[in-house]
């Protein structure tokens, strides 16, 4: 079930809207049921980014160590952590009384991973690259997460219409289950088979 190219992109313009506080940003979006699976695409087109990311983060803790085992466990995590997120914010966003919104709020957020997966991996390309120092990396990183941050406010914001302090605690809420949940994950992944 794969987004057509106008629709990728009509998203794509609709989340650099959102980020500038665009009242035309929402239009942009399909937020129908089928809209929905279709933003789920955007996860295919972030993962080379995520690749990258993820050799990155793997170089800096133990070089030489990444196998294909780990790719695998490491995809797995990634469609799982996908799936998950949406699944959470359906019964979250009906105790918030914004249940009718949830869908609304889930293309926009699925559709900005894309630029926020990109501009973290070329932080992470530069690193390797060795066009930035560490230092500087770490301060790239600091502001990336930053603008994530507002943007993901924004998203939640405008999408679910709440305040701009709930908003703030979706996006806490996002990182927490986001930590959580890969960690879960890579901890029963690294558990030694009993088969």
């Amino acid at each position: 079930m794969l987004s057509t190219l106008t629709e990728t992109l009509k998203a794509l313009y609709g989340v650099y809207l959102l980020a500038r506080r665009h009242p035309d940003a929402p239009a942009m979006f399909n937020c129908s049921v089928d809209g929905f699976w279709r933003s789920l695409f955007a996860a295919v087109l972030v993962l080379p980014a995520h690749m990258l990311i993820t050799v990155r983060a793997q170089m800096t803790v133990s070089p030489g160590e990444y196998g294909v085992d780990d790719g695998i466990t490491d995809l797995l995590i990634y469609v799982i952590a996908w799936l998950a997120y949406p699944a959470l914010m359906l019964p979250i966003t009906k105790v918030l009384g914004r249940g009718e919104r949830m869908i609304d709020y889930v293309v926009p957020y699925n559709w900005a991973s894309v630029p926020i997966g990109y501009l973290f991996g070329v932080i992470a390309l530069a690193g390797m690259a060795g066009l930035v120092s560490p230092d500087m990396e770490i301060g790239l990183n600091i502001g990336a997460y930053a603008s994530v941050v507002l943007l993901l406010a924004e998203i939640a914001r405008r999408q679910l219409l709440i305040g701009s302090a709930m908003a703030a605690g979706i996006v806490v809420l996002d990182f927490v289950f986001s930590v959580v949940v890969i960690t879960m994950l890579k901890t029963f992944a690294q558990q030694p088979s009993t088969l």
